[in-house]
């Protein structure tokens, strides 16, 4: 593998790991969202146990 390929493929990794910090903080971010509608009252709790559980499948099916 010359250096030019081992750059491509550290640049390729680097994008990859960029957008995977930027899914993890938006479902962190929908996950507040989440509990915050939850104590407020807006949605049912359980309903809200629901929606949790589908956002961090959303993080753990990048993986």
């Amino acid at each position: 593998m010359t250096s030019a390929s081992t750059c491509a493929t550290c640049s390729r990794n680097a994008s990859t790991a960029t957008a995977g910090d930027e899914l993890t903080t938006e479902v962190d971010r929908l996950r507040a969202k989440i509990g915050e509608r939850r104590r407020e009252g807006s949605i049912d709790p359980g309903y809200a146990r629901q929606l949790d559980a589908a956002a961090a499948g959303l993080a753990a099916a990048r993986t």
